[in-house]
């Protein structure tokens, strides 16, 4: 999957139709498909922007689409595949979305449609059977993702997956609601009716054969270690059921997510867990004592989980992951300097079999 968090653009985009200077990601309709960051401060900004606030899943950039509007209005984003699929062959697509607080409703349809070349049809409305009529000589398919709930989280990013076994030649994709209006299943989340829209933000899309190798799974983690590299740290040991600190892990205040410059531990531990592959990982996260309680609590669940979702998105199975937050209960430091609190705030792991 080439550039999937967006993060390879052409400078910091200003204006929230910069989709369309993403790298390796276009729009395959008039719909303008929307893109934040963190470079600047406006309705295109992040953490806050015009249809509400979130952070990244991942990066610095996520993108923006209407999934539901008015006159069966609809955004897409449409990704290049680096390698063309091979038929017969299983692979699995993968991206975070969450809800955006503008939003009149919540949706549970979204679907994938692959292509062997670059679509870009001149309609601002769903990509129905009858638009894509239009494209001659090219086969598509498209697979909905099965749901029964609706993705109504406006807090946390919701991971979707699609697992699909390849015609052969799928070298774009796109992602969205192919639906129209009549035919879309949705609830209600607002009982304003502010806009009649539903939108959603998108991040952190993923594609992988699920034959990944070792090696392959260590490419995916960014790690470029030589097998001599990978024997030596297969050495390495933990005890089972002890419990370690991630000491480069560390969160800002009142902040659950994992920044950029501290995932090269966690790294270390994806490449630990899949030269072990027997192992199963419970992850703790903790917060200091300022603040409610309650808040407390779901913060610290809230970080635990951003160290989860990281592992899971590089690689390491869900069967193999649990996590917990103890709030303030269980600092390692009740002292009241700031250094002290910054100790508590933190996430701790325990491997077992």
């Amino acid at each position: 999957m080439l550039n999937g968090s967006f993060e390879s653009t052409e400078g910091c985009t200003e204006f929230i139709s910069g989709f369309r200077k993403v790298k390796e990601w276009s729009n395959p309709t008039l719909g303008t498909t929307d893109l934040f960051n963190d470079c600047i401060v406006s309705h295109a900004g992040m953490p806050n922007n015009y249809n509400g606030t979130q952070v990244a899943h991942h990066g610095h950039k996520y993108a923006g689409i209407y999934c539901y509007s008015h006159d069966d209005y609809r955004e897409y984003i449409q990704g290049k595949i680096s390698r063309s699929l091979k038929a017969g062959k299983e692979y699995k697509l993968k991206f975070f979305i969450s809800l955006a607080e503008a939003s009149d409703f919540a949706i549970k349809e979204f679907s994938i449609l692959f292509l062997p070349s670059e679509l870009n049809l001149s309609t601002s409305e769903e990509l129905s059977k009858k638009q894509l009529r239009k494209i001659k000589n090219d086969k598509y398919a498209i697979y909905p993702i099965e749901n029964e709930m609706y993705y109504d989280n406006t807090e946390r990013w919701i991971p979707l997956e699609l697992t699909f076994t390849a015609s052969g030649n799928e070298s774009y994709f796109i992602i969205g609601n192919f639906n129209k209006n009549s035919r879309t299943d949705k609830r209600a989340v607002s009982k304003k009716n502010r806009q009649n829209i539903s939108y959603y933000y998108i991040d952190n899309v993923s594609l992988v054969d699920t034959s990944v190798t070792i090696e392959n799974s260590l490419e995916n983690v960014a790690f470029t270690a030589r097998k001599e590299t990978i024997k030596t740290e297969s050495q390495r040991s933990f005890l089972l059921n002890s419990t370690y600190t991630l000491k480069s892990i560390r969160f800002e205040f009142d902040k659950a997510t994992v920044l950029e410059e501290s995932t090269a531990e966690l790294n270390e531990l994806i490449l630990y867990l899949i030269i072990n592959p027997k192992l199963h990982i419970t992850i703790n996260g903790h917060t200091d004592y300022l603040g409610n309680a309650a808040y407390n609590q779901k913060l610290s669940e809230d970080r635990a989980k951003s160290v989860a979702d990281y592992l899971i998105n590089n690689g390491i199975t869900k069967d193999r992951i649990k996590y917990k937050g103890y709030g303030e209960s269980q600092p390692i430091d009740p002292n009241e300097p700031e250094d002290a609190q910054i100790k508590n705030r933190r996430v701790e792991f325990v491997l077992s079999n």
